[in-house]
């Protein structure tokens, strides 16, 4: 129940959850039962939906990307997919100004 309360409506993601658990001296197996119930698909579109809203009040910093790197990771999300959607958000400002 604490992994997809966080998840869905802290925007948690599997890292920061597992980090969070562990500290609470959950074992691993249980750990991972836990994190097995959250569905992936979903929480990556919740954290899409956090990065855009960071992404607006970033829009005209220079370090926008770092910030929203930083951000992201933060969550308990990867590198990969947090940069995945950086780029997204990011490539969609330079559009928009054409």
């Amino acid at each position: 129940a604490f992994a997809r309360d966080k998840s869905s409506i802290q925007g948690w993601g599997e890292m920061k959850i597992r980090y969070m658990l562990s500290a609470k001296g959950i074992s691993k197996e249980t750990i991972s039962e836990a994190l097995d119930s959250i569905e992936e698909g979903k929480a990556f579109g919740r954290l899409e939906k956090l990065m855009e809203t960071k992404a607006r009040s970033l829009k005209d910093d220079p370090q926008a990307r770092l910030k929203m790197l930083r951000f992201g990771m933060g969550r308990g999300y990867p590198y990969e997919s947090v940069a995945e959607i950086t780029d997204k958000i990011i490539g969609q400002w330079k559009h928009s100004e054409s």
